[in-house]
């Protein structure tokens, strides 16, 4: 007998269906964006129409230079969480935190995750990065991770009007994968079913709907340069293959906590639902006697439930009042179908193009050229191509300097100096909301980790210089007296700050920072 659907798969599956209709056009923008960036920057009937004149479709690519170096500007140093301590009692705590934090960056490859987040941020506009619990991580304790997950893979309703997705119903989490890569994550799905007919007895996997389409979105430039993307890459094997989709649907919902006061000295504790029950059964007493006060108070927490066809795979509640797949827009529109800066260039690149294109045919004598230039207009064509290629730069916050032309500096080292501090505001300013977005990130780690760190256990980070860094916790050390107890405090999600370092991942001049040094110096 075929498996009935679950009601909560249903509702996996309507969702997805909406938010993915909603956003069809952002995905196709994106998409273009894509191209561009990967140098197909021809659509089919243009492609035919150089070929029809003996052309290649060759573009004369500034988008991938301009937004390689944005990259590796806003990704020069290593960012670093910084935990701020509200009074001085919480200084070794904070310290505490800083070293998890840390550590939950290195076991990521966190450098490599907020790269390709950029990435996303530059060439569709947006980037994400996810929090999650690794199970099998540290042989069955587990381990708090975080990953950059590519944006076509996300899915929000297009009510939102929050930066973040503060004000999302709902954000799903879609994942294709083949019959063997979800048996290797969910066995108990490679089961025998019940079924009254032995003959016709079928594994779970068996019986679920497989999924033909796919996340990432078809090219809508002709694929000159061949790239291969998961769109291209999904048909190459030759046998077929059943994919799966896995839906995981982050929503909010309110749990009951409880504040138990002492009465003889104030103290409080936080206890969620089953720990409050289990604690009223061991000691029926304290409020009869009134020894203890209490009072249950709802709080928001995230929940999510993750379906493969018509089957719930789990469902859990986490710890954290923030979604744990966190945004990275670019050019805001107050939706969430930010705008990237490849799409601002895209016009100036075409005529590029164009330029480039009558260029080599030789046709400055025919009616091509003055179709863009009016012959007399100019004169100088080749500054006028200059120029536009300038203009490209310039809507990346990259001034010529800082791609290494050296015709563009000033006579001076001080002058240079000035020129590339001035160049760099604008990266600044992407940095920023980059930044704000890591910080949150901080916040839902933070949550997930007192969530889950509830046993004893060591961090160590080895620095570069060979020194150690560790920190116990859940550990009660006799020397200072001191308990570094996550599990106690493990409900309150918000007992510390959590911040990005300012402009810590832009490059800095060494020269600068010699002038700074010796000035100081000499003072």
């Amino acid at each position: 007998m075929p498996i009935p659907q679950d009601p909560r798969a249903q509702v996996n599956e309507e969702l997805f269906r909406r938010y993915k209709d909603a956003r069809s056009d952002w995905e196709i923008d994106a998409r273009v964006d894509l191209d561009f960036y990967f140098g197909n920057h021809f659509s089919g009937d243009e492609v035919d129409d150089l070929a029809s004149r003996n052309q290649a479709a060759v573009p004369m690519d500034r988008v991938a230079p301009a937004v390689e170096k944005l990259k590796a500007m806003l990704t020069s140093k290593e960012p670093a969480f910084t935990v701020l301590p509200r009074e001085d009692s919480d200084v070794k705590v904070s310290k505490l935190w800083r070293v998890i934090m840390s550590y939950v960056w290195e076991i990521s490859d966190g450098n490599v995750q907020l790269k390709q987040a950029i990435h996303d941020h530059s060439t569709t506009g947006l980037g994400y990065l996810y929090a999650y619990i690794d199970p099998e991580a540290d042989f069955g304790k587990g381990e708090v991770k975080f990953t950059s997950v590519d944006p076509f893979r996300i899915y929000v309703p297009s009510t939102s009007r929050d930066r973040y997705f503060n004000d999302a119903d709902n954000i799903i989490l879609s994942t294709i994968l083949t019959g063997d890569q979800i048996l290797n994550l969910y066995p108990e799905l490679g089961m025998a079913s019940e079924s009254e007919d032995a003959d016709q007895e079928r594994t779970i996997l068996e019986q679920l709907s497989s999924y033909t389409d796919e996340d990432y979105p078809d090219a809508q430039n002709q694929n000159t340069i061949n790239v291969f993307t998961p769109a291209e890459a999904k048909g190459l094997e030759w046998a077929a293959m059943e994919r799966y989709q896995i839906l995981e649907r982050f929503y909010k919902i309110k749990v009951p906590y409880y504040r138990v006061i002492s009465a003889a000295d104030g103290n409080e504790l936080i206890m969620n639902d089953d720990e409050f029950q289990e604690f009223m059964a061991k000691n029926p007493e304290v409020l009869e006697r009134g020894l203890m006060d209490f009072e249950e108070v709802m709080q928001t927490r995230i929940a999510v439930v993750a379906s493969v066809g018509e089957v719930v795979l789990y469902e859990s509640v986490l710890n954290t009042d923030l979604y744990p797949i966190v945004p990275l827009p670019n050019i805001y529109t107050g939706t969430p179908y930010p705008k990237s800066d490849v799409s601002r260039v895209k016009p100036t690149q075409r005529l590029l193009n164009k330029l480039w294109s009558l260029a080599l045919s030789h046709a400055q004598a025919s009616a091509g050229l003055k179709l863009l230039v009016p012959m007399g207009s100019v004169d100088n064509i080749e500054q006028l191509e200059k120029d536009w290629e300038f203009y490209i730069d310039f809507a990346f916050g990259l001034p010529e300097l800082m791609h290494g032309v050296a015709d563009k500096a000033p006579e001076t080292v001080r002058g240079t100096e000035r020129m590339i501090a001035q160049g760099s505001e604008r990266p600044k300013s992407k940095l920023r909301d980059i930044e704000y977005s890591i910080r949150r990130l901080g916040q839902v780690l933070y949550g997930i980790c007192k969530g889950h760190y509830v046993y004893q256990k060591m961090f160590r980070l080895a620095q570069a210089n060979n020194n150690i860094n560790e920190v116990m916790v859940n550990y009660y050390d006799d020397y200072s007296g001191s308990v570094m107890d996550i599990a106690k405090e493990r409900w309150r999600i918000d007992q510390h700050d959590i911040s990005i370092e300012a402009g810590s991942t832009l490059p800095s001049s060494k020269w600068a920072e010699l002038s700074v040094y010796m000035e100081a110096y000499q003072m």
